[in-house]
């Protein structure tokens, strides 16, 4: 199934095969023992992973995508242009995603590094630390 969802050629079959365990092992636990919600689950999934089934989020951006994705960048178009993707240079994604989640949700300003440490990570490249807390907690209570 999973190979039917993302692109198995571009996709590392261990990483499938552990995707599939986990589920096959907590399917009920997860509440996906039942062909809707497991079509839910998949459908974020490979909207948020992509075709890649990527963990990490990619933030190789173009300066105009930096503007229609990001606040920041909108109300900051010349870091826009430096930092993201042009002919001259690639994204700086440190860069941007300190300063994409700098003051959001609890964040400070871009130069402690806190967006780049919690950029989007997992199937559903959950982001931000109140975010990655919260469902530490969740998962925590359900053990």
């Amino acid at each position: 199934m999973l190979r039917a969802i993302f692109n198995a050629r571009n996709v590392d079959v261990n990483k499938l095969q552990s995707v599939a365990k986990g589920i096959n092992n907590n399917m009920e636990e997860y509440k996906l023992d039942v062909p809707l919600r497991l079509s839910h689950f998949f459908a974020q999934t490979r909207e948020e992973a992509g075709a890649n089934a990527r963990t990490i989020e990619n933030l190789d951006y173009s300066p105009e995508g930096l503007k229609a994705t990001f606040e920041y960048f909108r109300n900051h178009p010349a870091e826009a242009e430096l930092y993201g993707r042009t002919s001259e240079h690639p994204a700086d994604q440190e860069a941007i995603a300190n300063r994409a989640y700098s003051n959001r949700e609890g964040h400070g300003a871009p130069e402690p590094g806190e967006g780049w440490r919690c950029r989007g990570r997992g199937l559903k490249i959950l982001t931000l630390e109140k975010n990655y807390q919260s469902f530490q907690d969740e998962y925590a209570k359900s053990r």
